[in-house]
């Protein structure tokens, strides 16, 4: 997958992202995603607030917004644009120990390293297994 497929790979992703964060309902398959699998990952936040009950459901609402809108397209671009990346995927992995603070607090640094053409091993807090775990299999599909 060269550079610009993972650009689009996360725009993409945003817009899920951005649909999740107001409960909208399946927009059809110009989401990427079958009815399922968007209902799946909506389902993801009732587990995560479930899971940890710090996680309101407008914390997450907000995290899935903000990040929506960091991988808005041309956002992605221009942040992107400012660094030297090649299309290459590197056989190297990067570790990640994520936090579980905030919803999804570790998808920045998993976004980061997966642009750059790393791979990732991520240890997922135990507070926050449910969304990271809903955005990566969104990500595998």
């Amino acid at each position: 997958m060269n550079l610009q497929q993972r650009i689009s790979t996360f725009v993409l992703l945003g817009k899920i992202f951005d649909l999740a964060s107001v409960n909208h309902s399946w927009p059809g398959f110009d989401c990427g995603l079958t009815e399922t699998e968007y209902n799946e990952f909506l389902a993801t936040k009732e587990l995560a607030q479930i899971q940890n009950q710090w996680f309101s459901q407008q914390n997450i609402d907000l995290a899935l917004a903000g990040l929506a809108k960091m991988m808005a397209s041309a956002d992605l671009d221009e942040w992107v644009g400012r660094y030297t990346i090649n299309d290459d995927i590197d056989e190297r992995s990067v570790g990640i120990i994520m936090a579980g603070n905030i919803p999804l607090v570790g998808f920045h640094d998993m976004l980061s390293a997966l642009l750059v053409g790393k791979r990732v091993k991520a240890k997922l807090s135990s507070d926050d297994t449910a969304l990271m775990t809903g955005a990566i299999k969104v990500l595998h599909l």
